[in-house]
Formats: C-alpha cells, structure tokens, sequence
C-alpha cells in the first residue's frame, strides 16, 4: 500500500453501516478512516481497525499523461508559535519522525513538576512511554525509554539552543523553537 490508495471493505451494494469500511493511506504503515469507536475520523497504524471479517477492496488512482512525483509526506500545517505543547505540535512531531498513530497524543507518560504542562501528554502510571518520545530521545543521542523526563528535556533544550533547565513551562521558549524548527520541517 502507499499514499493515496483507498480500501473498501464489505460486499459491493451490502456495505452500509457495520457491513462496510473505508479508508485511505496515509503510508504503508497508517491510514484514516471513519471511525465508530473514535466517534469520527481516526488515524491508525494497523490493520485490525479494517475489520478481518469483512472482503477488502483496494483502489489506486491512476494518472494519465505526464505526472511529476511528489514526497511521500503527509500535509504539514503550520503551527501557530504560542509555546504550548498541545496536540498540534505532538502530532507535527510524530509527523516529522513518522511514527505510528499520528493522533497528536503523547501517550504514556509519568506526570511531574516539569513534564506537567506537555499539554498534549496522556499521563498514567504504565511507564511505557511514547513511540514518538522514542524517536525523539535516539535524535537526541539520550536513553530511549519513551518517557518525557528531565533529561530528554534538557538534551531537547540544547538542541533548540534554549534555557536548559529541564523544565517545560506552560507557555515555553524550547516549544516555541520546536513549532519554528517544525514550520520549516527540519529540527537543528
């Protein structure tokens, strides 16, 4: 599968409701689609969520005459510079490091004094952590144990070249240079 290409699932002229699905990919690895369970249109990065029970279609677009290719990457908005780690960034983040399940949620986090205002943090007592913290922490050269902790913290502040006190503020200078730097797609 690659961007662009369309599944259906269900049989042809039965496949209303819970008797159908589609959705389009965003990569071979994650597509969008209509959702019941997310009550809405969802990203996901695996195929459980295309239902095996149903018989899927595939479809790709085919151009005639001369076509240019184009990158493989998602749309990337721009972000409003407000210093706030909301879901925008995250899901920037996971975009530049593409990673699976761009939904803009930094999952698994431990809440402390200087991680509480990742606005975009899902906080629980798991310690499992984040894939996009992960891919975050081996750009950084820091243990990758996908949480978002002092030391992940101040790697990322000198990387941006801001105060390295460890400590993401509610409205923040290192967040501030991380939407800039993802504005441009290319993080120093």
């Amino acid at each position: 599968m690659k961007r662009g290409d369309i599944f259906v699932a269900g049989t042809p002229g039965q496949s209303n409701g819970s008797g159908g699905h589609t959705g389009i990919f965003l990569s071979n690895k994650s597509f969008i689609h209509c959702s019941y369970y997310w009550n809405g249109i969802h990203t996901d990065s695996h195929d459980s969520h295309m239902s095996t029970r149903l018989t899927h279609h595939f479809y790709r677009i085919v151009a005639t005459g001369d076509v240019q290719p184009t990158e493989n990457n998602p749309q990337m908005i721009q972000l409003a510079i407000d210093g706030q780690f909301g879901n925008a960034t995250a899901r920037r983040l996971q975009e530049y490091f593409d990673t699976a399940g761009k939904d803009g949620i930094i999952s698994h986090q431990y809440k402390q004094k200087f991680n509480q205002n990742v606005y975009a943090a899902e906080f629980d007592n798991s310690l499992i952590g984040s894939n996009v913290v992960v891919a975050l922490q081996k750009y950084l050269g820091v243990t990758q144990d996908g949480l978002m902790g002092q030391a992940t913290i101040k790697a990322f502040q000198k990387r941006l070249g801001t105060t390295q006190d460890g400590i993401i503020g509610p409205v923040s200078n290192m967040v501030s240079a991380l939407q800039k730097a993802l504005n441009t797609n290319k993080l120093p």
